[in-house]
């Protein structure tokens, strides 16, 4: 691109400045918006230029400057107040921010400083991310895992946020995993992390399908123990019986004990023979 197309450009607004470098939106001849990227750091030159950007690029009295296309589309307080999105919008805008930033060109340092929620961009169809870096927060050796890192954390905030209903409520565990890796930094790849706003659901259970769903999962885990437990019931039951037939037996015999016997005669005596012999005489 030329110089000329470079100095033609109009500044409408500067999004991010630091003594890194800044962030302009531009408006060309024509009309068209722009982006306009100024580096002043020898350093982050150097790292911007190693990513090999597939944009035009300038150095104009040792400042780098680089020109990228400006799309549209509404930011994301209007999209949440239009579109009151579910989770699964939630979702499919997650997704297709991180599809848009694995097919971007730039180096992953511009990507991983971009991701902030100001620079969403929404359409009824579809979601990005504009490639506005706060170079201020530049650091040498930012590479694809920070750049994956960045918009993890960038969808956690899209997907739990105080308008999307989850304030206070346990998160459904597919949820609660993005969170938890995007909070530790797990995030190293961008198939990861893909798979994981795959794997969430359309929408929230209601409150009979949640009650449903714990019941199922207690189901579950009791089945495991049902077996074992029938065994133990079944030997606590047949100890008992030994026990109350023992008790019983034990009972009979003590009863038998305490009874008197009667008397037994001894040898051939006959009661009242004494006093027989008295009269006789």
């Amino acid at each position: 691109m030329s110089r000329t197309v470079f100095d033609g450009l109009r500044l409408v607004r500067r999004e991010w400045e630091s003594g890194i470098g800044w962030a302009d939106v531009c408006v060309g001849p024509d009309g068209a918006e722009h982006i306009r990227l100024g580096i002043g750091d020898a350093a982050c030159q150097r790292d911007f230029l190693a990513g090999r950007p597939g944009v035009p690029v300038r150095l104009d009295r040792g400042i780098l400057e680089a020109l990228l296309p400006s799309t549209g589309g509404m930011g994301l307080e209007r999209w949440l107040e239009e579109c009151a999105p579910a989770l699964g919008q939630r979702r499919d805008a997650c997704m297709a921010v991180v599809a848009g930033c694995i097919e971007c060109p730039l180096p992953p340092c511009v990507i991983a400083l971009s991701a902030h929620p100001g620079n969403l961009r929404f359409s009824p169809g579809g979601a990005w991310l504009q490639m506005l870096p706060d170079w201020g927060s530049w650091r040498a050796g930012l590479n694809d895992a920070d750049a994956v890192r960045a918009a993890a954390v960038l969808c956690r905030g899209l997907l739990v946020s105080e308008e999307s209903g989850f304030r206070g409520r346990k998160l459904l565990p597919e949820l609660e995993l993005l969170v938890r890796r995007a909070d530790g930094g797990d995030y190293l790849e961008w198939g990861q992390l893909q798979r994981d706003l795959a794997a969430l659901p359309a929408s929230v259970p209601g409150l009979r399908d949640r009650i449903l769903s714990g019941l199922r999962q207690v189901q579950a885990r009791l089945a495991r123990f049902v077996k074992p437990a029938l065994y133990l019931a079944a030997g606590v039951l047949l100890a008992a019986a030994l026990l109350s037939l023992a008790g019983r037996y034990e009972s009979r015999r003590t009863e038998r004990d305490l009874l008197w016997p009667g008397m037994t005669p001894v040898g051939g005596q006959e009661l009242g023979g004494e006093k027989n012999v008295q009269l006789e005489r």
